[in-house]
C-alpha cells in the first residue's frame, strides 16, 4: 500500500464517527451540517488528504473553496501537513481568488484582459464618488459612495445590469445611472470589483468548453456553504455539473451576511438541487462548556429557517452564563474591563464583541484610561492605509497603466506639481479623444491650454513611470526604489509609523517574485486575515468579525432593542432571524465563560433590554445587578 495511504489511514483514526463518514463519503454529493467546534475544518482537510493517499484523485484534480485567505491558508497548511509536498498542489483558497484565477487564463472569453487591477471598497467608492459629482448627485444626502457600492454589489452578485435595475422608487433611478457609468468606467481603467470577478468568472466557465473543461475538478469543496450568495452558487452548479462529487459543509445556523448578499436557501435547498445528497450531522462539539452549549442551543431553537441539529460535549459542565446590568454605556465599559482585569488571565483570552463599530469608542477609552493594551479587529485594515494605498496605487499603474483611480493617486501622493484643475483637463482631453489618462500623459504636448512648467512635470512623471515599468529588479527592491526616486519617503519626513507601515509592505513583496501574483493576493485580503492572536493584548470586535475565531472568554455587550437585535430588522422576520444567529455565533466563540452586557441608557436615551435575553434557559444563567 502506499505510504500515504498509511499515513492518512492512521490519522483517520483521529476522528469521531460522523467526521469519518463525511471524509469517506467520495462519490456524488455530500451536505455536513456541521454545528460550531465541530470539527468542520478537520473534515475538509482530511477529505482531501483521503481523496489524494487513497488515489480517487490527484492533488490537482480537487479544489477547496472558503471565504478568507486565513481560512484557505490553514487548510493548505493541515493538508501539507498529513500528506506531504502533495498537498501543495490543491487549490485551496476563497472564491474570489479562483474566480481570479480563472480570469487571468480565461478573462479574454469575456474581453477581461490579463493585466486587470482588482478595486477594493475603497477604490470602487473612490470611482463612484466622481461619478456621482458629475452627474450632480453630491447634494444627495442618500446617495453617498458607501451606500451606492453596496447596492450595486448587491445587484451585481444576482447578476442584475444596469438595464434590468428595477426602479420602484427614489433613489433608484440614481443609482442606476451611476451604475451604468461606474461598469463603463472600470471597462476603461481594465479594473474589476469584487462582484464582477465572480459574475465574469462564471460565464467564462458557463460560455467557454476549454475553461470549463479545465476547471471543472472531480471533487469540490466548499467551506462556509450557508454564507454563499447567487453568484457563487451559480458558479459551483456549473463547476459540478461534470462529476458532481461537490461536499459542502456548513451551519445555517451561523449564517450572518445576508447584509452581504449571503443566502441561507443555498443550504436549506441543497438536497432540492441535488435529490441523491447525502447528509452529515457534526454534533459533536470539541470548544465550549456544556452549559455554553444548552444556552446556545436553547437560543437558537426561536428559529424558524433551520435544518436542526443537537450539540453535545464531553467538556467539564462549565460556569453559568453570567448577564450584567449597567447604567449606561460608559458603566458598561468600566464593569467589562473590571472582569478583565480582575480575571487574572492573558489579555488575549478575552473577546469583547459588539454589534456595530460605534459601540468599541466606550471601551477604547477605558482601556487607554487604565492603560491596558488592546487591539480593534475590523478597524482601519493595514492595507487600507494612506500610505500603503499610495505605494500600492504605484505598483498597479505599473501593471496596468489604464487604472485611473490608482494614477491619479500616484499624481497627487506626493504632489507632482499638477494640480486639480490641470488634472481635470486631462481627464477631459482623455474622454473626448477616446484615451486613457495615462496615454494622454504621453501625449501632453498637444494638448493646449496647459503651462509649459506643468507639462514638464507631466512628461517626467511619465518618463519615470515607463522606466520603473522596463527595471528587471524583484517586487521590494523595485517599490523601495519608487518611494525613494518619487520623492515618497522625503515627503513623509520623519513619521516613524507610515516609515514602519512602509517598511512591512516591502517586507510583505520579498515573499514575491511576481508583482501581478502580490497585488491580486492583498486586493483580497480581510482584516480578519490580518489579525493575529496576541497574549498580552484584549481583542475587540464586532460579531460579524468574530466568525471562524474562538476564545477562553467571550464578552456579549450592547444587549438592547433597537441595538442588538439592530432596528432595521424589528419588523423583518428573516432579519431578525439572522440577529438570533448572530447572537449565536458571538455565544458559541466560547470555549469556558461567557458574560452578556446590557446598558439601561445609551447615548442618553432609555433602552430595554434585549428580547433575546429573555430566550436563554433561566437555569443556566446568573444576573448581576
Amino acid at each position: 500500500m502506499n505510504s500515504y495511504v498509511v499515513h492518512e489511514l492512521e490519522f483517520l483514526k483521529e476522528l469521531n464517527p460522523s467526521q469519518r463518514t463525511a471524509v469517506e463519503l467520495t462519490e456524488g454529493p455530500v451536505l455536513v451540517i456541521a454545528g460550531p467546534g465541530s470539527g468542520k475544518t478537520r473534515v475538509l482537510t482530511y477529505k482531501v488528504a483521503y481523496l489524494i493517499a487513497t488515489k480517487k484523485a490527484s492533488p490537482m484534480q480537487i479544489v477547496a473553496l472558503t471565504f478568507t485567505n486565513k481560512a484557505a491558508n490553514e487548510m493548505k497548511r493541515r493538508i501539507v501537513e498529513l500528506i506531504g509536498v502533495a498537498g501543495e498542489a490543491v487549490f485551496a483558497g476563497t472564491f474570489h481568488a479562483f474566480a481570479a484565477r480563472v480570469l487571468r487564463m480565461f478573462g479574454d472569453k469575456v474581453g477581461i484582459e490579463r493585466n486587470f487591477t482588482i478595486y477594493d471598497e475603497k477604490d470602487s467608492q473612490a470611482l463612484i464618488k466622481d461619478i456621482i459629482e458629475e452627474l450632480g448627485y453630491q447634494h444627495e444626502r442618500v446617495l453617498t459612495p458607501s451606500y451606492v457600492y453596496e447596492r450595486i454589489e448587491r445587484l451585481k452578485e444576482r447578476f442584475v445590469t444596469p438595464e434590468d435595475t428595477p426602479m420602484y422608487e427614489y433613489p433608484d433611478r440614481e443609482v442606476r445611472n451611476i451604475y451604468r457609468e461606474y461598469n463603463v468606467r472600470l471597462q476603461h481603467n481594465n479594473a474589476l470589483d469584487f462582484a464582477d470577478l465572480l459574475f465574469y468568472a462564471w460565464r467564462v466557465l458557463r460560455e467557454s468548453e476549454v475553461a470549463r473543461e479545465r476547471f471543472s475538478k472531480k471533487y469540490i469543496l466548499v467551506d462556509e456553504y450557508q454564507d454563499t450568495n447567487r453568484a457563487q452558487y451559480e458558479i459551483l452548479k456549473v463547476l459540478a455539473q461534470k462529476y458532481r462529487n461537490i461536499t459542502v459543509v456548513g451551519d445555517e445556523d451561523q449564517s450572518i451576511y445576508r447584509w452581504r448578499g449571503a443566502d441561507i436557501h443555498n443550504i436549506l435547498d441543497f438536497e432540492k438541487d441535488f435529490p441523491d445528497a447525502k447528509v452529515i450531522r457534526l454534533e459533536e462539539n470539541y470548544r465550549s462548556t456544556k452549559r455554553i452549549l444548552r444556552v446556545a442551543t436553547h437560543l437558537i431553537s426561536f428559529n424558524i429557517l433551520r435544518k436542526g441539529k443537537q450539540l453535545y460535549t464531553t467538556n467539564p459542565e462549565g460556569d453559568r452564563v453570567k448577564i450584567i446590568e449597567a447604567y449606561d454605556e460608559r458603566d458598561e465599559a468600566r464593569k467589562v474591563v473590571d472582569i478583565v482585569e480582575n480575571a487574572g488571565r492573558n489579555l488575549g483570552d478575552f473577546a469583547i464583541l459588539y454589534r456595530t463599530h460605534f459601540q468599541s469608542r466606550t471601551f477604547e477609552e477605558e482601556l487607554q484610561r487604565r492603560g491596558i493594551p488592546y487591539v480593534v479587529v475590523g478597524g482601519l485594515r493595514f492595507y487600507e492605509r494612506k500610505e500603503v494605498k499610495d505605494a500600492l496605487a504605484y505598483l498597479k499603474v505599473l501593471v496596468n497603466p489604464r487604472d485611473t483611480v490608482s494614477l491619479i493617486r500616484v499624481i497627487e501622493n506626493p504632489p507632482k506639481g499638477i494640480g486639480k484643475v490641470t488634472l481635470k483637463k486631462l481627464q477631459q482631453y482623455a474622454e473626448r479623444h477616446g484615451n486613457s489618462l495615462y496615454g494622454v500623459l504621453r501625449e501632453v504636448e498637444a494638448i493646449p491650454d496647459i503651462p509649459a512648467r506643468i507639462k514638464g512635470h507631466i512628461i517626467t512623471l511619465y518618463q519615470n513611470i515607463e522606466r520603473w515599468r522596463h527595471l528587471d529588479v524583484k517586487p521590494a527592491e523595485l517599490l523601495d526604489k519608487i518611494l525613494g526616486e518619487s520623492g515618497y519617503w522625503e515627503w513623509i519626513g520623519d513619521d516613524e509609523e507610515r516609515i514602519e507601515n512602509l517598511r512591512e509592505l516591502i517586507a510583505s513583496l520579498r515573499e514575491y517574485e511576481e508583482l501581478e501574483d502580490y497585488l491580486r493576493t492583498v486586493a483580497l485580503f480581510t482584516d480578519i486575515d490580518e489579525w493575529r492572536s496576541d497574549r498580552q493584548k484584549l481583542n475587540l470586535m464586532t460579531l460579524h468579525s468574530v466568525k471562524g475565531l474562538e476564545f477562553p472568554i467571550v464578552i456579549l455587550t450592547g444587549l438592547e432593542e433597537g441595538l442588538f437585535p439592530h432596528y432595521k430588522s424589528l419588523n423583518e422576520p428573516e432579519e431578525l432571524e439572522e440577529e438570533r444567529r448572530l447572537f449565536y455565533v458571538g455565544i458559541t466563540r466560547a470555549k469556558e465563560r461567557v458574560y452578556i452586557t446590557y446598558a439601561m441608557s445609551r447615548r442618553r436615551r432609555v433602552c430595554m433590554r434585549s428580547r433575546f435575553l429573555n430566550e436563554l434557559p433561566s437555569e443556566e444563567i446568573d444576573f448581576e445587578w
